[in-house]
């Protein structure tokens, strides 16, 4: 029985084509089997180059039957160019703005897939404005 994976990634300032690199090569390094649960937090994310939201969008197209995306934003460009991407790739992407539901389902998604050592307040403690 396939096992699920959850993988976590977290984007600040502006993004280039070259974020999408090290992103997709992780998820062609999982098994082409298992249930994929994709958390962004974007919320420090205020803008991107353009080839970075297609390198992504084409690279989750072949993942899409398994894959799960949730999305924390604040920036409306951002927000535009999810929902772009959420159209190509059949409506798999969920996005919130509100940090606190976005902790809760990444920790309830934790905790379902019995993933140990990490929890959300790990992406608060490598914020870059964290005190």
């Amino acid at each position: 029985m396939p096992s699920p994976t959850v993988l976590v990634v977290a984007l600040r300032g502006f993004g280039d084509a070259s974020f999408a690199e090290p992103i997709l090569k992780a998820l062609d390094t999982l098994s082409k089997r298992d249930s994929l649960h994709l958390f962004v937090d974007a919320d420090g994310f205020v803008n991107y180059q353009s080839s970075l939201r297609t390198q992504l969008t084409t690279g989750f197209f072949a993942h899409r039957r398994r894959l799960s995306l949730q999305v924390m934003l604040s920036s409306k460009l951002v927000a535009i160019g999810v929902s772009v991407a959420n159209l190509a790739l059949g409506g798999i992407v969920t996005t919130t703005t509100d940090r606190a539901h976005f902790m809760a389902k990444l920790d309830a998604c934790v905790f379902e897939n019995r993933v140990v050592g990490f929890s959300s307040s790990t992406l608060d403690a490598l914020r870059f404005d964290a005190a």
